[in-house]
């Protein structure tokens, strides 16, 4: 059934209640916005949608229960001695890709999904910071391993190369569309990713910055 404007604004599950959502007019869907450290996960006839500079989302859904979702993580891997002080489902320890991995599968198999039919799709992981570091390339390595570990088979990926994306999925029927970002855009992302790692060194913070729409 087709999603109409006078359509009330599904019900989202208890992990996702933060995300910013909003009703796109062309496309005639609702659409929730994932914000880095944060992550979406839903059974509705709703859109997901993020942007990614150096950062990696990975969309996954289980086509039989009719579940799935989409993370967002800033760096490969953060100590249990941080999620301690954070607390492992905080938005500052999702923006480690191992706590943002872990709690999105947890909560697809909690609402229905199995393990075994999860389709997976990764993007990003652009190499955009101007620092010696690529932290776009380790993200990307970190995204491969932990699948290969979990048995998890990546069905699609657009990871890579020097620009930003804007990745939007439908988690019930897993088309992805993937627009990558002219220059002028990439380099707002690159802005938000640089302040949001400086913030990880410093106190728990909420998460909550607005990138573009």
């Amino acid at each position: 059934m087709a999603v109409t404007a006078a359509m009330p604004l599904p019900e989202p599950l208890p992990e996702s209640g933060n995300a910013q959502r909003y009703f796109h007019k062309s496309s005639k869907h609702w659409i929730a916005k994932v914000l880095p450290g944060f992550f979406y996960v839903t059974r509705h006839q709703e859109q997901v949608m993020t942007v990614l500079g150096s950062c990696i989302a990975a969309c996954v859904r289980d086509p039989v229960a009719g579940v799935g979702g989409m993370n967002h993580f800033m760096l490969p891997s953060g100590t249990e001695e941080r999620a301690n002080t954070w607390g492992s489902g905080s938005s500052a320890a999702n923006r480690y890709g191992n706590f943002a991995m872990e709690n999105l599968l947890n909560s697809l198999i909690k609402h229905g999904a199995r393990k075994d039919r999860l389709e997976v799709k990764i993007f990003g992981g652009g190499s955009v910071l101007n620092i010696s570091s690529n932290v776009g390339a380790r993200n990307i390595e970190f995204a491969k391993q932990y699948l290969a570990t979990e048995n998890l088979m990546v069905i699609a990926s657009d990871v890579g190369s020097d620009c930003a994306r804007k990745v939007i999925y439908d988690p019930l029927t897993g088309k992805t569309r993937v627009k990558r970002l002219r220059e002028v855009y990439t380099g707002l992302v690159v802005s938000q990713e640089k302040e949001l790692a400086q913030s990880l060194n410093q106190a728990p913070v909420d998460g909550s910055v607005e990138l573009f729409e």
